[in-house]
């Protein structure tokens, strides 16, 4: 938990000095969601901290910082850094269908790569997810749901535990039955 708390921390005082010396025109927006992790039959917890900077209306730049541990405990299981675009999707048809205002409501799609850091040392990572928000007001944004596919190894459990059950076997991403390639992340939250 001190580990999530030192990178909020250090993201948003980078991001201080950020927008500190931004021009009035850019677009910095800072998100915090929280998530459900699920692979191979195994449930975990996540935080994810984002910063982007809008390009245009339908480009976006786009960072996510996701922390995944245990459902059980605090143990910090792997850190996920991502980086790409986001992108608006030109749903407004189907809102209107729903009888959902279009100025309201958006839906955007998300492509990033990265790396993972966990006990088996540090990999690739890809991701690519779909949401929606909901403006709350001009400079807050609810997530209402963003679903994400994540490919990079993920620990099934709480590896450092196993590491030591295990008397010096060595944890090796992708190649360990304690590891898993692929993950759906379910997360909610607000952009400001």
């Amino acid at each position: 938990m001190k580990t999530l708390s030192g990178l909020i921390v250090s993201l948003f005082l980078c991001m201080a000095s950020v927008f500190a010396q931004a021009p009035a025109s850019s677009k910095f927006n800072l998100t915090g969601q929280v998530a459900g992790v699920f692979s191979a039959g195994t449930k975990m917890v996540a935080a994810d901290a984002a910063a982007s900077y809008t390009l245009s209306p339908q480009v976006t730049l786009r960072t996510d910082n996701l922390i995944i541990s245990a459902a059980s405990s605090n143990a910090s299981l792997a850190a996920v850094d991502l980086s790409g675009v986001q992108t608006q999707l030109p749903l407004s048809s189907i809102f209107k269908k729903f009888g959902l205002d279009p100025s309201v409501y958006g839906a955007y799609g998300v492509g990033e790569i990265g790396t993972d850091t966990n006990a088996g040392g540090v990999s690739s990572a890809e991701s690519v997810a779909l949401g929606v928000n909901r403006k709350i007001s001009p400079s807050v944004v609810l997530n209402l749901v963003e679903v994400r596919w994540l490919h990079c190894p993920l620990p099934t459990s709480d590896v450092s535990r196993l590491a030591v059950q295990q008397a010096g076997a060595p944890v090796v991403a992708g190649s360990s039955p304690m590891f898993t390639s692929n993950a759906f992340v379910i997360s909610t939250g607000f952009s400001w």
